[in-house]
């Protein structure tokens, strides 16, 4: 977690650095500042309602950009023909070599394991089942949170083929029109953001909420923990019951 902090820092301060022009290094600090600041008087429950929230944010950002994007380009039939024509959709590649980035193989097999080491050994995700009054409730925060990651990550799959239909014909990077490739999403919503007052800001939400929740969970499992050894376990216990579905959404998200 501490390698990856640093890197879910990142993502949001090059958004934002992107869009206003602000320094890098300064929007960085400022995120790790305001995030600790609120987990630590807040503790768990201040983890579950902003999970809540930014998860709305969240996914209403990625659709706004997605459906704007496709929009632009001409539909999703338009950008469709032209990730096929460019060797861009592929499924089934069987190829056993796992050199080749992207196989049947590499991803089923690859994810799979990812995905495993995500769900059950990361810090995060025992701090979420932990959280949880009981072992049924458990079971529904992973079976909600499976449902979002499967959304989510269809959706953002999507986003990357609107962004390749939209700049197939002319490279933002080659044309130094952007610096790095990590720039091509930010580039692309002020794209399709000049005639949209508040889309910037939508989508800077948008990827801060993805990425904060991950400098949370550090410093709210820590709150947690310390509020356990000075309250009764009776009182700890009606808390968690009483923040249960709120809770299974903020946590399975």
């Amino acid at each position: 977690m501490l390698l990856y902090i640093p890197l879910v820092i990142y993502v949001p301060a090059l958004a934002f650095n992107q869009v206003t022009g602000i320094n890098l290094h300064m929007i960085a600090l400022l995120v790790s500042i305001v995030c600790i600041f609120y987990t630590t008087l807040g503790g768990l429950k201040a983890v579950v309602w902003t999970d809540t929230i930014q998860m709305m944010v969240m996914f209403g950002s990625v659709i706004t950009v997605a459906v704007l994007g496709t929009n632009k380009v001409g539909g999703v039939s338009e950008v469709w023909r032209r990730n096929v024509e460019t060797g861009r959709i592929e499924f089934f590649n069987m190829d056993p070599d796992p050199t080749i980035r992207h196989t049947f193989w590499t991803v089923v097999v690859g994810n799979y394991l990812n995905w495993l080491a995500t769900c059950s050994v990361n810090q995060a995700m025992v701090q979420r089942c932990l959280a949880m009054p009981n072992l049924k409730k458990s079971n529904i925060t992973i079976m909600i949170m499976a449902v979002g990651i499967v959304t989510i990550v269809s959706l953002c799959c999507y986003t990357g083929i609107v962004i390749f239909a939209a700049f197939y014909e002319c490279d933002p990077v080659t044309t130094k029109q952007i610096r790095k490739p990590d720039q091509l999403l930010p580039y692309f919503v002020m794209e399709i953001a000049r005639s949209i007052p508040g889309l910037p800001g939508l989508f800077v939400s948008g990827v801060f909420s993805a990425a904060l929740r991950f400098v949370r969970c550090t410093n709210a499992w820590k709150s947690f923990k310390g509020g356990a050894m000075v309250v009764t376990g009776r009182r700890v216990e009606g808390e968690r019951e009483e923040e249960g579905f709120k809770t299974s959404l903020g946590h399975g998200y």
